[in-house]
């Protein structure tokens, strides 16, 4: 194995995919009433990283997550991470200019949002 196929099997987007393939029965996540398995979870964060490739989000460009730490904020973080794409956390207690400036500054040309801020989210897109 080469060095460079070695360290990109240690890049945080390959790790669910490994644990899935070594150990796909194993519970991955407890969230509330959301249990799901390393396989379970592997398969929804595909989805949604293939979703995002969808809207035309590439390697290398920055998405916002604006959300609490939840079981959406764990799938949204390891698809944008298999995609190659870096993360922009956007604190969830920010407010509408905050958050702007955030998005303005940080060169993202995506925003996940969770379905409670959405409020405040679309308030920023406004301000920005």
């Amino acid at each position: 194995m080469n060095e460079i196929h070695a360290a990109r099997s240690h890049a945080l987007g390959d790790l669910l995919r490994r644990s899935a393939k070594r150990d796909p029965d194993r519970p991955a996540i407890a969230y509330r009433s959301t249990r799901q398995t390393y396989a379970e979870l592997d398969e929804t964060v595909n989805r949604t990283a293939n979703a995002l490739a969808a809207r035309g989000i590439e390697p290398g460009e920055r998405v916002a997550l604006y959300a609490h730490n939840s079981y959406g904020f764990v799938v949204a973080s390891l698809a944008i991470a298999k995609l190659g794409v870096i993360l922009v956390p956007v604190n969830f207690m920010l407010g509408p200019a905050e958050v702007a400036f955030v998005l303005e500054h940080s060169g993202a040309v995506g925003l996940i949002v969770e379905d409670e801020l959405l409020a405040v989210a679309l308030a920023a897109l406004q301000t920005a």
